[in-house]
Parts: structure tokens; C-alpha cells; sequence
């Protein structure tokens, strides 16, 4: 009734983070690629990693120019990590604390998707349990978490609701005043 709507729907996947030997074979490429700690200069890389992975429609309503796309990030407090090859950004993953839980997230590029293992790796590596949100167009990460063992535990809908701002022209202020 104030305007919100359905957007997209969310499976909240829970499972242990611990990575077992023999979970998911390691793979030949996995030397290509490198992972590393997300540095303040990967800002603008990260975004044309989040541009080229998720659907415009979902971008439209979450964060369609950089300044938007800030404004959604999770925690400060995140680890965050940044999947490389050849000085290129093509994935990016965070966990966070919750209360006796950590919480995570993952992107990866759609070009790439063979990246996708390398990076879950990384987060599957923290210990304890962990809650993972799954955007409904990153089928990929849900059939991976649930080869590791997650199990879906509750399905999101996202809602948005549309505003509208006013615009301040500095050239029109004084007719206006």
C-alpha cells in the first residue's frame, strides 16, 4: 500500500563454512587465477564486475550508477576478497559476523564463470556457520552451495519502491528565487 513491489526473490542457502578435503576437486585453472584482500582502489573495477554479472533490470532498481551501487554494500566490517587474472577483476566475495554465524556473499563474472569454484573456495575456508543469500539469476552459486552441502532455508522477496527527487539546477536557481 506505500508503494513497495516485488523485485526479485532471494534463497537464504545455510550450511557449514569449513572446506573438507575432496569437497570439490581442484582444478587445473585454479593456478591462473589469483585472490587477494579487496583494496580501496578496486572500487571502480568491483562496479564493472557488478554491471556485467547482474541482470539491468535488477540494477535499475539497486544500484545502477557507482554512487548507487556504494550505497548497497553490505557492512563495513566485511572481508572482502577480489578474484584476478592478468591485473583484472573478475570476482569479488565478502563474509561478515552475524551472532554465532557469518554471513556471505559472491559475484562472479559471467565470462568467467570457472572462477566461480576458486573464490567459493576462499570463503568455505572460514570456519563455522555460515548464511549465504542467493540472488534468484545466480543459479551457478546455488547449485555450488548445494554440491558443499548448503541446504535453501527460506526464500526473500526483495522489495523496492520507486521515488522521485527533485533536481537542483544551479543554472535555473536564480529564475526560480
Amino acid at each position: 500500500h506505500i508503494g513497495f513491489f516485488p523485485y526479485f526473490t532471494e534463497t537464504l542457502m545455510e550450511g557449514l563454512s569449513r572446506r573438507r578435503i575432496g569437497d570439490v576437486p581442484e582444478s587445473e585453472t585454479e593456478t591462473v587465477w589469483s585472490v587477494r584482500e579487496r583494496l580501496p582502489q578496486d572500487t571502480h573495477g568491483l562496479f564493472q564486475l557488478y554491471s556485467a554479472a547482474t541482470p539491468q533490470q535488477v540494477r535499475v532498481g539497486m544500484g545502477f550508477t557507482l554512487d548507487h551501487w556504494r550505497d548497497c554494500q553490505g557492512p563495513q566490517n566485511a572481508r572482502q576478497w577480489v578474484l584476478t587474472h592478468q591485473d583484472r577483476i573478475y570476482g569479488w566475495a565478502a563474509v561478515w559476523s552475524l551472532t554465532g554465524a557469518s554471513e556471505a556473499e559472491i559475484l562472479v563474472h559471467p565470462d568467467r564463470p570457472e572462477g566461480l569454484p576458486v573464490l567459493m573456495n576462499v570463503v568455505l575456508a572460514q570456519q563455522g556457520p555460515l548464511l549465504w543469500r542467493v540472488p534468484e539469476y545466480q543459479e551457478m552459486v546455488r547449485r555450488q552451495l548445494l554440491l558443499r552441502g548448503f541446504q535453501e532455508a527460506a526464500e526473500f522477496a526483495v522489495l523496492v519502491k520507486t521515488v522521485s527527487a527533485r533536481k537542483f539546477s544551479h543554472a535555473i536557481a536564480a529564475v526560480e528565487a
